[in-house]
C-alpha cells in the first residue's frame, strides 16, 4: 500500500485483486467503488457501507446496490478497514475498486449555501 500526503492510500494488485474477490463474494455483484463510515446508532457506533456498481442505464454509468443485512455493512467495512489501517476511519472514506484508490469522502458545498468554488 502507498500512502499519499492528501489523505489518499493506494493498494498493490494483490491486494486490489483479494478486495474485489471479497467484495464479490459478499454482494454476489462486481463493484466499482465503495464507501465506508461509521454512524452512531441508538447509542453505539457501527459500520454503514455504501456499494456501487456499473450500470449502462443510471444516469452516472453506477446504481446503489441494496446489502441485505447489517452484517454484510459490516463485513465490508472490516475488510476496507484492514486493507488500509492507517486511513482516518473517523470520516468517511471512498474506496475505489478499479485503481485500488482510498480517499477521505468529501461533500462540497454548493456556492449558493456558501461553498467555495473549487
Amino acid at each position: 500500500m502507498t500512502a499519499q500526503s492528501d489523505g489518499c492510500f493506494e493498494a498493490g494488485k494483490r491486494t486490489r485483486d483479494r478486495l474485489a474477490r471479497k467484495l464479490r463474494s459478499i454482494t454476489g455483484r462486481d463493484a466499482t467503488e465503495v464507501r465506508v463510515t461509521r454512524v452512531r446508532w441508538s447509542e453505539s457506533l457501527r459500520w454503514v457501507a455504501l456499494v456501487l456498481v456499473a450500470d449502462a442505464d443510471a444516469q452516472n454509468g453506477r446504481r446503489e446496490i441494496p446489502l441485505a443485512d447489517g452484517s454484510q455493512h459490516r463485513q465490508i467495512a472490516v475488510l476496507i478497514h484492514e486493507a488500509f489501517p492507517q486511513a482516518n476511519w473517523s470520516i468517511a472514506q471512498d474506496y475505489d475498486v478499479a485503481d485500488g484508490t482510498l480517499r477521505e469522502h468529501l461533500v462540497h458545498v454548493p456556492a449558493y449555501l456558501g461553498g467555495e468554488q473549487r
